[in-house]
């Protein structure tokens, strides 16, 4: 994952009420066998340095993958055909 932080906000509209920068995220790897790229943008408040959005973005991806692994694999989710709200 590389990220970079961009605090030069000339040319965004002053409508985002306190933002602080914005984040590039780069993901490359290999998945099932197969390569893949993908790119993911994020607005903040508060600017930090690339290592630290890199941590706390890969925190909160862990819990996300951990919690969707017990949904589907212990409470069978996926395979739910209950409609989600």
């Amino acid at each position: 994952m590389t990220v970079s932080v961009f605090d030069d906000l000339r040319g965004i509209s002053g409508e985002w009420v306190g933002l602080a920068c914005l984040v590039k995220v780069e993901r490359i790897g290999t998945r099932a066998g197969k390569p893949y790229q993908q790119l993911a943008y994020y607005i903040s408040s508060k600017c930090l340095d690339a290592a630290q959005f890199a941590q706390g973005i890969r925190g909160h991806w862990g819990i996300e993958n951990r919690l969707h692994w017990v949904k589907d694999v212990v409470l069978d989710e996926d395979s739910s055909r209950i409609p989600s709200q």
